[in-house]
């Protein structure tokens, strides 16, 4: 998202209003997700009355710049038909949501585990048919791989691989909260995380990356979901017995064997996709190979090249 200032230079075809909204709405097209005006002004990053929004939004519709059916709107004129789609996938949110607990309780009681939070489509509360749980997790300090081994093994034999409700593809452990990728996808999925474990150490380390407040300065999350305490101590056993060289050199093994498996599942990945896709170290654990960071910045681009002139459109 950019500025008021940035976009005063960027283009005079809009308010400073208009481009704020339009911000906004180009970034959530790019998931054909329409937005009702409450959350259009939680995600805009200068803070603006509902009824100057009103008024901005009423102006872009009437000159079909905007789309609005139902109290929603968006860039595309079937408008009505993604509306329609967002309640149905909203539907199937909340009924994995119901679902969610058993897996939560799962996760957090395993050795290493510190937070948990829900992230991807769930964290906007909507998910397709066939769309599954991604959890963001931080493990304690050199004993992710460790976690994340441990999970994965759990997900094999007892789900019998299932990514339906028990999809974790993003780890961190305490001493890397620094997320390098500077960009409003990165902003989006971090600001739009929701705590169910721990949210004292997530909101730790939403704060440890100050950067987001350049896209979301006053972003309050609008769903809310039932936290878990730590009530098993059985974990506490497990991490007593690889404390230490023991822990240190499995930690280092399962670190290794994946990066590995990774390595020739992937073969056509160049060390920058990698880094970006597969982001593999210690600390850190990111499992997205279908790169769908640059399918959608891509995408936003696009759409920014349709609404300004080429001279002047700003990401």
């Amino acid at each position: 998202m950019t500025s008021e200032k940035e976009q005063v230079e960027s283009t005079n075809l809009f308010s400073l209003c208009q481009n704020n909204i339009l911000d906004v709405l180009v970034y959530f097209e790019a998931f054909n997700h329409p937005l009702r005006i409450e959350e259009i002004l939680n995600n805009c990053s200068v803070k603006y009355s509902v009824d100057k929004t009103t008024t901005a939004l009423s102006k872009l519709v009437d000159d079909e710049i905007l789309f609005e059916f139902d109290g929603f709107f968006s860039l595309k004129p079937g408008v009505n038909i993604l509306v329609n789609e967002r309640l149905e996938k909203e539907r199937h949110a909340d009924r994995l949501f119901s679902k969610s607990a058993a897996y939560i309780r799962i996760i957090k009681s395993m050795p290493f585990v510190q937070a948990i939070a829900i992230s991807g489509s769930m964290s906007k509360g909507v998910s397709h048919s066939k769309g599954d749980i991604d959890y963001f997790i931080i493990t304690d300090r050199n004993r992710l791989w460790l976690a994340r081994t441990l999970l994965i093994l759990f997900k094999k034999v007892f789900l019998f691989n299932s990514r339906k409700f028990f999809c974790v593809n993003y780890f961190v452990d305490l001493d890397n909260f620094i997320v390098p990728d500077e960009n409003i996808f990165t902003a989006t999925e971090i600001a739009y995380l929701i705590p169910v474990y721990n949210s004292q150490l997530l909101d730790k380390f939403k704060s440890s990356n100050k950067w987001i407040e350049a896209y979301y300065p006053h972003f309050d999350h609008p769903i809310k979901r039932k936290e878990f305490t730590n009530s098993n101590k059985g974990k506490n056993v497990i991490k007593f017995l690889l404390k230490g060289m023991i822990g240190n050199a499995l930690e280092e093994k399962c670190m290794q064997l994946t990066i590995k498996r990774w390595a020739r599942k992937f073969p056509d990945f160049d060390p920058i996709k990698f880094e970006l896709t597969m982001r593999s170290r210690q600390g850190v654990s990111k499992h997205h190979p279908r790169d769908f960071q640059n399918i959608v910045l891509n995408k936003i681009a696009e759409s920014k090249r349709k609404l300004y002139p080429p001279s002047t459109t700003k990401l």
